[in-house]
């Protein structure tokens, strides 16, 4: 237990808004059969699409000169100069996945190279064009596959600090390339039904026990625009009551 120094103090407030919360995962259910088909649908592809980003991501790495040497620290790599420390924790979880992966093994505070043979990045480029148009074609993939295929070749640059990985996601500030990854998926379209529903049941509530209740929304990472037009859209009946929707 901490010591309670005299200039410290905690202050309970009364209740005045009776919570609702417990109430909200009641009011729908979740169809588990939808969720089989989610799973059912998306997991083969997303595995094979999952198999080649490990190559790649190995081929890319390889490629800056990292991972050639048999064993090594795995601080080495960690602070190699070669790489920017703004991806440490990128790094570190990198190197985990990996290991994960069969690719490194680790061994106390060294890594062994499991096969240490280059991985030429040409022909896993050639591999990624004959696999894409499956990829393309299913809707839980195709933004995923237009959106690493404009990041994966700047990988490099964007580890050594040579450009931002922000500049590459959102060129020219445009949300073009990332919109299909929050909605238009039945993956995300799935979640974001769950979260609207939330939000909704709670307002429902919160009227209740209150119908001149003003209620203030805070949407955190809303810039996608992924979920905010749906839910904007959808607030209309109750624009009275919505006293400011923010998001950051």
């Amino acid at each position: 237990m901490r010591e309670v120094t005299p200039n410290e103090w905690i202050s309970i407030y009364p209740q005045t808004i009776p919570s609702c919360i417990q109430e909200i995962g009641t009011q729908f259910l979740i169809d588990p059969l939808q969720v089989k088909h989610l799973k059912t649908e998306e997991i083969p592809t997303h595995n094979k699409l999952e198999e080649f980003l490990l190559k790649f991501l190995w081929a890319s790495l390889q490629s800056m000169g990292l991972f050639r040497e048999g064993k090594q620290a795995i601080s080495d790599f960690i602070t190699d100069p070669l790489v920017t420390g703004l991806y440490k924790q990128w790094l570190e979880e990198s190197i985990r996945i990996l290991i994960a992966n069969n690719y490194l093994q680790p061994d106390g505070d060294n890594y062994t190279v499991t096969n240490p043979t280059l991985i030429d990045i040409h022909l896993l480029w050639k591999e990624w064009d004959r696999s894409k148009t499956a990829w393309l074609k299913h809707p839980g993939t195709k933004a995923m596959v237009i959106l690493l295929e404009a990041t994966l070749p700047l990988l490099p640059k964007i580890l050594r600090g040579e450009c931002f990985a922000t500049d590459i996601i959102f060129p020219n500030s445009s949300l073009k390339l990332v919109e299909g990854i929050y909605t238009g998926n039945q993956r995300s379209n799935f979640f974001n039904e769950i979260l609207a529903n939330s939000l909704f049941t709670y307002i429902q509530k919160r009227l209740a026990q209150d119908s001149s209740a003003q209620i203030r929304i805070f949407e955190i990472g809303g810039g996608s625009r992924g979920i905010s037009t749906e839910i904007l859209t959808k607030l209309q009946p109750w624009q009275n009551n919505i006293l400011e929707y923010c998001y950051s």
